[in-house]
């Protein structure tokens, strides 16, 4: 794109960049003057405290705004901000102005309370607050000592050092008593700061067990609501063995002369098998070869198959006489 480098040429571009910076200025200043997405509100307070224009607006620790104005209003001050259109200021609404850092910053604090709209978009001085106010102490306190009795003041004092006077003996133990405590303390200074420290490992530890304790109580009420429901069963079961014990005496007192010997008996026999258990051991080791042999001479027939030389008359006579 071509254009004239004449001098009118030149005076036209530089009318156009001109224009154009006009243009951008008026926006920003557009803008500066007219928040876009953003309420304009008025607040009463007492005195500045401090506040300065373009500090910020606050609402639970969140900026959502700064204050555009501030001007004397007859005896109080008023102060106009700015808050996002989202929040919504009900009819009891605060307004406070805080210290934001030690090198004398601050900021407002808006406190959104109460149901339907703010009146008049104006927080009135009943709903602010400001720091620390010097003048009020003063007159507070000059209030307070016109209304002081002096002399009873004085008679006060005097008879405190004439009593502090006359039992000085246990005064000074006292002190020396209190010293003591301190020194110990300052003795103990390491073990104290030790038994904190172990104080605050073990509240830690709570902590981060405090989900397996809230489970721990949620199951231990569980496991109470299922016996309390089950109480009814409980209680009919020892209702029920109670009566089996009862039930069980009654038994055994009508059958004691019975029992008795009965018990005697079972004793002794216990007692003949205790003292007899080798020999029995070893019957029961021999028993399962006879009972085998035994089985296998009769299984051929209805006789028995048996070799017994022993047995047989020739045998016998040979065993009398010695001569096998």
């Amino acid at each position: 794109m071509s254009f004239d480098k004449s001098p009118r040429g030149y005076r036209r571009i530089g009318l156009m960049g001109a224009g154009a910076l006009a243009l951008v200025a008026a926006l920003i200043m557009a803008l500066t003057l007219f928040p876009f997405g953003k309420d304009t509100y008025t607040a009463e307070l007492e005195h500045t405290a401090g506040l300065r224009v373009g500090e910020e607006v606050q609402v639970a620790g969140v900026g959502v705004g700064e204050v555009r104005k501030i001007e004397l209003d007859g005896k109080r001050v008023r102060i106009e901000f700015t808050v996002d259109k989202s929040i919504e200021l009900g009819k009891e609404t605060t307004a406070e102005v805080k210290v934001a850092t030690l090198l004398g910053t601050h900021f407002l604090l808006v406190s959104p309370q109460g149901g339907g709209e703010l009146a008049a978009q104006n927080v009135p001085l009943a709903q602010t607050r400001v720091p620390f106010n010097l003048q009020d102490v003063l007159n507070e306190t000059g209030d307070l000592s016109q209304k002081l009795d002096v002399k009873a003041i004085t008679k006060s004092l005097d008879e405190i050092s004439t009593t502090m006077d006359a039992s000085r003996e246990e005064f000074v133990p006292a002190l020396r008593g209190i010293s003591d405590v301190s020194q110990m303390f300052a003795e103990r200074s390491d073990d104290l700061a030790t038994l904190l420290k172990s104080t605050s490992t073990f509240s830690e530890q709570l902590n981060s067990n405090s989900d397996d304790i809230t489970q721990l109580l949620k199951q231990a009420n569980v496991l109470m609501t299922e016996l309390t429901s089950r109480r009814t069963s409980i209680h009919n079961l020892l209702v029920d063995l109670r009566a089996v014990g009862t039930e069980l005496t009654t038994l055994m007192t009508e059958n004691r002369e019975d029992v008795g010997p009965m018990l005697d008996n079972l004793n002794a026999t216990i007692t003949l098998l205790t003292k007899n258990h080798k020999k029995l051991g070893e019957i029961a080791e021999t028993l399962g070869p006879t009972a085998r042999y035994f089985a296998n001479s009769t299984g051929s027939g209805s006789w028995l198959d048996q070799y017994m030389p022993e047995a047989t008359p020739d045998g016998i006579r040979c065993k009398l006489e010695g001569k096998c």
